[in-house]
């Protein structure tokens, strides 16, 4: 079974265990009152779309009265469909009618309502079952491509995994007494690609220490502050990428991020993106930390971004991005190293980005024809305790021009590039949260 057949069997079993969920708290939690259960028998579910639908509903068959119920009645007259009046007994005596009021009852929507109550339940349900499927956990070493003595895993949130190990085949020219080739030899090992994180305030920071080392952390819990500078070398770590229903465990050595980039101002999902390169991949059968824990998720929304510019928050910056590189050199390979990568060091810490902004002034046209030097925060606030900011004290803005492309307001789109005038940290970042420590 692959990894995204197990993937799709955990989500129908979400699916299924929802819907009973749903289900039995209907059963259970309503106004009618019980009388010979036949309402009750009558909740049922169905599960369609190859297992990825569930349908919570009253079987008419069971109790054809339920939809009344569970609807309501509107209050209406009655008046007689084949006779002059309407005719019904009470006690000993038949009772004559032209027309009589029915006063209706109010809706019971115990299925709605239950929907409503296990909304909770339901991402619990969801988060249980993919977390059986896939996982990813990853430790600092305590040397480059050399696992801690003692572990320290931290199952970290993920949108997608991609890291991979690459390996060449070297040809051979060897000629024998046939036309046939001869076998290749293993070449080197490579270990590379993007790790996609939602954007959050209390996991990322892991991601952040691995991509400029450990944070000055300050304040009084349960409220502190993180501080990451650039710093002359950074930590690797180990990543696995764990498939528990399979009983496999993936494990890559001497990773470090090479690369980070976040887009915000748009109207989907924020994400951080992580380039990674590494040494080594191992598989083993048994987890790399049984006792990992797992890193709380406190989501960024878009609406949380804010920019400034020297001090002064924008009103007219549509959306951007922020783009940190730590232009690692993946081409580090030693003879005795079976292949693999020796190491792979730090080079130039490099940031840039761009702004899509509506052109009010020619204030940013004019820093970018004279080269004057400007500086921006890029921030996400949630509250007094809990934001993200990316603080970069020197920045320059590429030469645009503004372009009409017809009737509707001019937007620009400004690229930048951070530098570091005085030898400090070219960009600061400053984490808030409730996190002790990273």
């Amino acid at each position: 079974m692959s990894v995204i057949d197990i993937f799709r069997r955990n989500l129908r079993l979400a699916v299924t265990a929802s819907a009973i969920e749903v289900a039995t708290t209907a059963k259970m939690d309503h106004r009618y009152q019980q009388r010979n259960g036949r309402l009750k028998d009558a909740v049922q579910t169905a599960i369609g779309g190859s297992g990825m639908e569930a349908r919570v509903y009253l079987d008419g068959n069971i109790a054809p009265y339920g939809v009344f119920i569970h609807k309501g009645i509107r209050a209406h007259d009655i008046f007689p469909k084949r006779r002059k009046a309407l005719r019904w007994v009470d006690g000993n005596k038949f009772l004559f009618a032209r027309r009589v009021h029915f006063p209706g009852w109010a809706a019971d929507p115990f299925i709605y309502d239950a929907l409503e109550a296990n909304r909770e339940t339901i991402v619990r349900i969801f988060d249980r079952y993919t977390e059986r499927a896939l996982q990813m956990v990853i430790d600092f070493e305590s040397s480059f491509g050399v696992s801690p003595t003692t572990k320290k895993g931290v199952a970290l949130p993920m949108n997608s995994n991609e890291l991979s190990k690459a390996q060449t085949l070297i040809e051979s020219d060897t000629i024998t007494n046939t036309r046939n080739d001869t076998q290749p030899a293993l070449g080197r090992v490579s270990v590379d690609g993007d790790i996609e994180m939602p954007a959050d305030y209390v996991s990322s920071g892991y991601m952040l220490k691995a991509l400029f080392g450990d944070p000055k952390t300050t304040g009084t819990a349960p409220n502190k502050t993180h501080v990451f500078t650039v710093k002359d070398t950074q930590p690797s770590i180990v990543v696995e990428k764990a498939f528990p229903d399979l009983g496999k465990y993936v494990r890559y050595k001497g990773v470090k991020i090479n690369t980070f980039s976040v887009d915000f101002g748009q109207d989907n999902e924020m994400t951080f993106k992580f380039g990674v390169m590494g040494a080594s991949r191992e598989q083993d059968g048994t987890p790399y930390d049984a006792a990992a824990k797992a890193a709380k998720l406190l989501r960024i929304a878009q609406n949380h971004a804010y920019v400034k510019i020297d001090g002064t928050e924008s009103r007219i910056v549509k959306e951007g991005s922020l783009e940190i590189s730590a232009n690692l050199d993946g081409d580090q390979y030693v003879v005795g190293g079976g292949g693999l990568r020796g190491d792979i060091p730090e080079g130039l810490m490099k940031v840039s980005g761009s702004l899509k902004a509506l052109f009010v002034s020619t204030d940013w046209m004019d820093k970018a024809d004279t080269g004057t030097a400007a500086s921006m925060e890029i921030g996400f606030k949630l509250d007094a305790n809990t934001s993200l900011v990316f603080a970069l004290p020197s920045v320059q803005f590429e030469p645009f021009d503004a372009q009409i492309s017809g009737p509707a307001g001019v937007v620009i789109d400004v690229k930048w590039r951070a530098f570091s005038a005085d030898g400090a940290s070219i960009v600061t970042v400053t984490l808030k949260n409730q996190q002790e420590a990273y």
